[in-house]
């Protein structure tokens, strides 16, 4: 199944309610310029997500906690979203995380 996501102005999502789903993947071919923004609001319908997966995206920026709601998921991928940095606060409360791929983000930081 595809679908379209829309954002606001801002840049911020939720996926709504759609606790059966499973696997989720973004992927875009943006503008340079344009940047997403996860919150603990956007994935908060989506609580039966095992797999995550970022790719491509121009800017992708990670609330503290914008997983939170995610205890299920047990794969998480970044890949290529022009990260800068990432806090353990983000990753807080992924129970289940068995697999963290964060790749292809030049510059990106690690901070605690």
């Amino acid at each position: 199944m595809e679908f379209a996501l829309a954002s606001t102005p801002e840049g911020t999502f939720a996926l709504g309610a759609l606790p059966a789903l499973r696997s989720c993947w973004f992927v875009s071919e943006a503008r340079a310029d344009s940047v997403l923004h996860v919150t603990p609001a956007s994935f908060s319908g989506a609580t039966g997500l095992t797999s995550l997966r970022f790719d491509r995206l121009a800017q992708l920026q990670l609330a503290p906690r914008c997983f939170s709601s995610l205890s299920s998921l047990e794969v998480l991928r970044l890949y290529n979203c022009g990260l800068v940095a990432v806090s353990a606060a983000v990753l807080s409360g992924l129970s289940s995380l068995r697999r963290l791929d964060i790749y292809r983000n030049p510059g990106l930081q690690l901070s605690p």
